[in-house]
Order: structure tokens, then sequence, then C-alpha cells
């Protein structure tokens, strides 16, 4: 009989640790939220010689060369995407563009683009521009 209970004591023994190590935390990012924001007063430049301006006031220009001209928008970051919103007109024309770029140290890549203009401009998904 004093084996038996020796035998359930190391049995919920076992299982106390073992609830106790799936209870704990492992250390992870414990979830999305808004990612550290160090765009404003930066420079991005394109592989095919655009550029994007962040600027104080979640504010971004988009300077497509002498194809298009310049897009002005705002933009939000979450986690390592930057999603902006151009808007507005641009050679008699409006436009309304969504776009999001994954931020990954010195690179922004095209993740996905949407809009009046998508089609007109250069950089389509994968498309990357390196901090300046």
């Amino acid at each position: 009989m004093k084996n038996v209970f020796k035998f359930l004591g190391i049995i919920a023994l076992v299982a106390v640790i073992g609830f106790s190590m799936a209870g704990c935390d492992t250390g992870g990012s414990g979830g999305g939220g808004g990612g550290s924001d160090n765009l404003p007063g930066t420079t991005w430049n394109g592989e095919g010689g655009d550029k994007l301006t962040f600027n104080a006031d979640k504010k971004v220009v988009y300077d497509t060369g002498a194809i298009v001209g310049t897009l002005n928008g705002t933009y939000t970051i979450s986690g390592n995407s930057v999603n902006v919103n151009y808007k507005g007109t641009l050679s008699g024309a409006n436009y309304n563009e969504d776009w999001v770029y994954t931020l990954s140290g010195n690179t922004l890549t095209v993740k996905s683009a949407t809009g009046t203009l998508t089609q007109s401009l250069t950089p389509q998904i994968g498309y990357k521009f390196t901090k300046q």
C-alpha cells in the first residue's frame, strides 16, 4: 500500500509540474498591436527611381517620377505592415489608393495595392523601396 501512495504522489507531482510549465509565458510577442513608428523624416528609394517620403503627422509623399507625378497620403502602422491611403487629384483625375507595405529593416516591400491608379503605377506586388 505504501508503494501505491508513493506512485500516486509521483504522478501528482509530474502533473503539477507539467501543467505549470504549460501555463508559462514563452516570451512571445503577445499579439498584434501597433508597430514602432520610426518612419517620420525618412526617404525610401524605389527600384525604378521613384521615392517615398514619410513626414510628421502620418503624412507620406510618393514621387513616382516623370510618369505619373506625386501622390499624397496618410499612413498607419500595425506590426510590420505600413498601410497607406493615397487620396487627391492628379492631372485632373481623382485618385484613391490603398497600399500595404511590409517593413523589414531598411526595406519596404509592396504587399498589396488597390485603387484607381494602381495599374498605371510602377510598383506592383513585391516591388521594393530601400531606406536612403
